[in-house]
């Protein structure tokens, strides 16, 4: 039996190459960026956030956080909302600088291979921010591929049965 981790997949996705809507950021990914050879499902986290986040001062506060948002959810996270998956926030200071905080990394489990990735970036409130699609940011993602049988195990180890299957 191997017991050797599987390597995790790194996807970086600039802002330029994507197709912006009015709020949105819009990724098309070609299959040959992912191998066949990997499982059918992931956890994704996202690593690094960077880019031009001064152009944002002009519409918000210097000291306002921001997160940025994965629109499509998976079967392991939700929000009150129903409006995607926190991949990271970005907060503001005193100095315009803006700095990423990933704190403990989000792993939502998604189809290994997504062939569309759509983002917005929200403010406290919740609002996309629509005015942010002129400027340029950058975005690391982590694909952390999960084991069918561990997968199956975890589940398993997990699963509550209904009291009335039981009588």
């Amino acid at each position: 039996m191997n017991t050797l981790p599987q390597l995790p997949d790194f996807l970086t996705l600039w802002s330029k190459d994507s197709v912006r809507g009015v709020t949105d950021f819009n990724w098309n990914i070609p299959d040959s960026y992912y191998s066949n050879d990997r499982s059918s499902t992931c956890y994704l986290s996202c690593v690094n956030i960077g880019g031009d986040f001064d152009a944002m001062l002009a519409v918000a506060p210097a000291q306002d956080t921001f997160y940025i948002m994965l629109k499509d959810g998976g079967p392991n996270y939700s929000t009150t909302a129903n409006n995607g998956i926190v991949l990271g926030q970005i907060q503001g200071n005193t100095t315009r600088m803006f700095n990423h905080f990933p704190t403990v990394p989000t792993q939502t489990m998604i189809k290994s291979n997504p062939q569309t990735f759509k983002m917005v970036i929200v403010d406290s409130a919740g609002t996309e921010q629509k005015t942010l699609n002129t400027f340029f940011w950058v975005v690391t993602l982590r694909f952390e591929y999960i084991n069918a049988r561990t997968q199956i195990a975890g589940l398993e180890s997990t699963f509550q049965p209904n009291l009335l299957n039981q009588i």
